[in-house]
């Protein structure tokens, strides 16, 4: 059990004292660079199927040929737009056991833990953009269910697009790689991926929950 979690006694119910999102030095981290495979890589949207039934949003989803092409020829139906996009950067950076809140699009918190966290950093230049994007495996991937009062491995079935988030084993892998955020320039968007801190799950978090 991670340190700073706590249980008390309220109303004969026990209360769960959610810790501060972690802040990481880079001595706890491992941060990787990967070289640059020569594969082309490719931006395409799909419609957000989680926002209620009022409301439509697309999402930004990028990788290689080959992860594209499969997760793609998995999903079927009418096939998006694909967009080439030219790799810059990539990095591996792998932190250490940790919580966090995830709040889906209901305003409803999940409080998560993971034994590691595994995340693939890649640097795109996409038009006259710059996206930042990351692909991260949850090693061991659990949340608090408050109807049992405990904690519990998070299943294999997802509320976001199908097969963007598979679990493997004991690891919640995420098949493509998922927007972090977009720069005008190139200097705002390695000085932001120097800082493993800045990384933010919500997206991965989204195809596990989605709106459920």
């Amino acid at each position: 059990m991670p340190t700073g979690i706590i249980f008390t006694n309220t109303h004969e119910e026990p209360a769960l004292k959610v810790p501060e999102p972690p802040r990481f030095s880079m001595d706890e981290l491992q941060v990787e660079r990967l070289p640059i495979p020569e594969e082309k890589w490719y931006h395409f949207e799909l419609e957000d199927p989680a926002p209620p039934s009022f409301c439509t949003f697309m999402k930004d989803y990028y990788g290689p040929g080959s992860q594209v092409k499969a997760f793609l020829s998995k999903r079927g139906g009418d096939l998006p737009e694909l967009d080439f996009c030219k790799l810059i950067a990539m990095e591996q950076v792998s932190f250490p056991e940790t919580a966090w809140e995830h709040r889906n699009v209901w305003d409803y918190d999940y409080h998560l833990e993971a034994e590691g966290i595994t995340v693939e950093q890649a640097l795109l230049a996409c038009g006259d953009l710059f996206a930042l994007c990351i692909r991260p495996v949850f090693h061991k991937l659990r949340y608090y269910d408050n109807t049992c009062v405990e904690w519990v491995p998070v299943p294999n079935y997802f509320w976001g697009h199908p097969h963007v988030m598979e679990k493997i084993g004991t690891d919640h892998v995420t098949t493509l790689f998922l927007l972090q955020k977009n720069f005008d320039t190139l200097r705002e968007a390695l000085e932001y991926m120097k800082n493993p801190a800045n990384i933010r799950f919500d997206r991965a978090c989204a195809e596990i929950f989605g709106d459920g």
